[in-house]
This record gives structure tokens, sequence and C-alpha cells, in this order.
């Protein structure tokens, strides 16, 4: 017997799919082109961050480095993105000159990548899960600055 409160199986599906679809490692690439800092979120993540790359000049690259995903703080309104708390956080957060952008599912250490918002660029930090973060921080610091003190930032 049907009673006005059941929820039709298609939904149910679609959620599961969803949520089964966030919790799998994100996949992003990190790369230089030329003088531009190149960010590209691959298969669901061009739909949870809602960008299909982001390209920041080195020159508005402060630092890089390795941090427990503890140890970043959150903070901001998500405009837009996907969040489920323990979860999934991707997309940006935050509003200008303290905007932020996440693609990090449940890490343990993550890429932080500090930017320079008061030069032009469109956000403050790049929070990023990413295969191996040391190996990724150690290949960048050549030519995006210095290791950044995370948590004085």
């Amino acid at each position: 017997m049907a009673s006005g409160r059941e929820v039709p199986i298609g939904l149910v599906t679609l959620l599961t799919i969803m949520v089964t679809a966030m919790l799998r490692k994100p996949r992003i690439d990190v790369a230089v082109d030329g003088q531009e800092l190149v960010i590209e979120p691959r298969g669901l993540d061009v739909l949870w961050t809602l960008r299909r790359h982001l390209r920041v000049p080195l020159d508005q690259v402060r630092g890089v480095a390795v941090a427990p995903l503890a140890g970043v703080p959150r903070e901001g309104v998500r405009l837009p993105g996907a969040a489920l708390p323990g979860v999934i956080r991707a997309g940006s957060y935050g509003l200008r000159p303290h905007r932020d952008f996440w693609d990090v599912r449940r890490a343990e250490e993550i890429l932080w990548l500090d930017l320079a918002p008061e030069a032009g660029a469109p956000y403050r930090r790049l929070i990023l899960q990413v295969d191996d973060p040391r190996w990724t921080a150690t290949q960048l610091r050549p030519l995006v600055g210095p290791t950044i003190p995370v948590l004085s930032v």
C-alpha cells in the first residue's frame, strides 16, 4: 500500500550514485603552462567544483605547502560548489578577498597554494587533494615560491 511519504526508487538510486561518486578521490591535474599555474578538475570533479579549469599567473602565487586537512581553516559560504561534511568540499568558498577554491574529499594531507588576491588572483588559497601532495609541492616550489607557514595564514 502506498503512502504519501514514500521516496521514489529513482531518487534513492540517484542519491546513492552521487554520494558514492563523492567518496572517490578527486581527479584534478596541477601543472605549469608557461607563466601560468593550471588547475584542471577531471570527470565528475568538473561538476563538483563547477570549474573546467583555473589559470593563475605564477607571479600571483606566494607559495606552496603540504598540510594536514584537519589544520586547514574552513571558512566562508559555498558559492558555487559541492559540500557534504566529512565527505566532500569542492568549489568556491567565501567572498573576495577571502575566497578559497577547494577540491578535497577525506585526505590526510592536502596541497595548499597561497595566492595574492590583491594582485588580481581569483582566490586567496587553493586547497587541493592530489595523488602525491609532497611530490607536487616539491615540483612547484622552484616556480611558485617558498614553503608557506600554513598555520599562520
